[in-house]
């Protein structure tokens, strides 16, 4: 049973009020998840251009994971280039991932 003291213009305001709540709430973390990506695509861009034996050594790492291990298989039977362009996707996606932590870091400090 509904309580007597709300009123349905009551109601009508606080569903309203939650809404925009929630609305306000999605907007936030698009804007969040956007800057999270801009500052990420900076980062990398930036690792990329000046890159470091630590950058290189972190993705080598990568490639390590026994995760790779088939494709680096496959590749390496197929021709030096396949495995070099492998090689290299793999750590630039290890960089790509540590730019992403660091921009959600210097996000969340926004």
């Amino acid at each position: 049973m509904l309580n007597p003291t709300v009123t349905a213009r009551s109601a009508e305001f606080w569903t309203d009020r939650q809404l925009q709540q929630f609305n306000d709430a999605a907007d936030t973390e698009h804007s969040h998840k956007e800057l999270v990506a801009q500052i990420t695509k900076e980062r990398l861009k930036a690792k990329l251009a000046a890159l470091s034996f630590d950058d290189l050594i972190g993705g080598m790492h990568s490639v390590s994971q026994e995760k790779h291990g088939r494709a680096l298989q496959i590749a390496f039977r197929e021709s030096p280039e396949a495995f070099g362009d492998l090689v290299m996707t793999i750590i630039v996606h290890a960089m790509s991932e540590d730019a992403e932590l660091e921009a959600i870091t210097i996000a969340g400090d926004c």
